[in-house]
């Protein structure tokens, strides 16, 4: 007796249902004899081939069929590779659909073997599991569903995943990569999971490779707050709140070396090149930059004391006051009132500076600062500085 296609049988069923799925194509299980079932934890972007194959991907549907129900036929949202029928479902998706699909497939080699011989003889030989492997277990298919089986390593095979493991928990180690790999990581990013544990490998500096466009923010900030590596999510929320940008926080971080640090959102401190600031009023327009205080002990020298006080900055972004902190240095500083000074002596003006040794007063300093900032305004209007 000749077997009918359930694709024969039910194809103006499936057209009823199309009108209200969300996809072109379709795939019956009968079809899937010569293509291959690949089976991927939570989301297609994080296998490691899915940049090379997303131009060939669609959303799909796969067909399930359940004689003993009214409504008999349904879809599995999945995807395909219409290059080569290849059909790529979600772990949850395949244990939700394995026990009625398989039926399909028997039935499509019964089909073949009728009229020639099947590619395959039994339904599982189509299913793929390369993008469920765990250390130290391997995926199964127990009762229709899949489970996870203990998996018996070999004394190299346990060396190897310790080393694996041991690189991981090096606090000194920032980028994560396989030997033959495109990219590195951040140690938390889904692929490095992926990477096998003979080719693993780890940095302090930064590889000859490209960084991981999946991961490459938390990267920044893993280097940014280090070793304070708590305070990343605080941190990302006060810059995501800030509207910085991500080319910013790398060119901060990478090109300048800034770190940063915060234990709440109303303050973000950061370390220059040479200076510390603390940026306050965070839920305003224009936040507040305040410089870590110093004494002068010389006319180029200068040591760090305790506390900040406010740099009077007018009308600057957060991401302005990154740019004022970037091109800050005492070298700059000492420049500046070297030509407000010369300015002054012409002016007839006389600047009082304190004894070696001697601290500013925040109101002597407020005084001098007044000063300096109406000299320079006149300098910049002088030489259209």
């Amino acid at each position: 007796m000749k077997i009918k296609s359930e694709k024969a049988c039910y194809s103006d069923e499936l057209q009823r249902i199309a009108l209200r799925f969300n996809a072109e194509y379709f795939v019956w299980g009968e079809e899937l004899i010569d293509k291959k079932l690949i089976i991927y934890p939570k989301k297609l972007k994080e296998i490691t081939v899915y940049e090379a194959i997303q131009d060939h991907l669609e959303p799909c549907g796969l067909v399930i069929i359940h004689t003993r129900k009214q409504k008999f036929l349904h879809c599995v949202s999945a995807t395909v590779d219409v290059t080569n029928g290849n059909v790529y479902l979600p772990e949850a998706g395949f244990n939700s659909a394995w026990k009625l699909l398989k039926r399909s497939i028997c039935k499509g080699i019964k089909i073949v073997n009728e009229s020639g011989s099947s590619p395959i003889e039994q339904p599982e030989e189509i299913v793929v599991f390369a993008y469920l492997q765990r250390t130290g277990s391997i995926p199964v298919i127990v009762d229709d569903t899949i489970k996870y089986k203990e998996k018996k390593l070999t004394q190299e095979e346990r060396y190897r995943n310790s080393r694996k493991q041991s690189l991981l928990d090096n606090s000194r180690m920032l980028y994560f990569y396989g030997q033959n790999g495109r990219y590195f990581h951040d140690k938390d990013c889904v692929d490095v999971k992926e990477i096998a544990p003979e080719e693993f490998e780890a940095s302090a500096e930064i590889p000859d490779k490209e960084i991981c466009p999946k991961c490459q923010r938390r990267i920044y900030l893993r280097k940014a707050f280090y070793p304070n590596t708590k305070q990343m999510g605080l941190c990302d929320k006060i810059l995501r709140d800030q509207g910085v940008s991500l080319r910013k926080i790398e060119h901060c971080v990478m090109d300048v070396g800034m770190k940063f640090h915060a234990t709440s959102l109303e303050a973000m401190l950061v370390e220059g090149v040479e200076d510390k600031r603390i940026i306050k009023g965070l839920d305003n327009k224009f936040p507040k930059l305040w410089h870590n205080n110093y004494v002068k002990t010389g006319p180029e020298e200068r040591y760090i004391t305790e506390g900040f006080h406010n740099q009077k900055t007018e009308n600057k972004s957060f991401s302005q006051l990154l740019t004022y902190i970037e091109n800050y240095s005492f070298e700059k500083h000492l420049k500046s009132e070297r030509q407000a000074a010369d300015l002054a002596e012409k002016e007839n003006i006389v600047l009082i500076e304190p004894e070696v040794g001697e601290e500013k007063t925040i109101q002597e300093e407020q005084k001098i600062s007044n000063i300096l900032q109406g000299l320079l305004h006149k300098l910049r209007t002088i030489f259209r500085i």
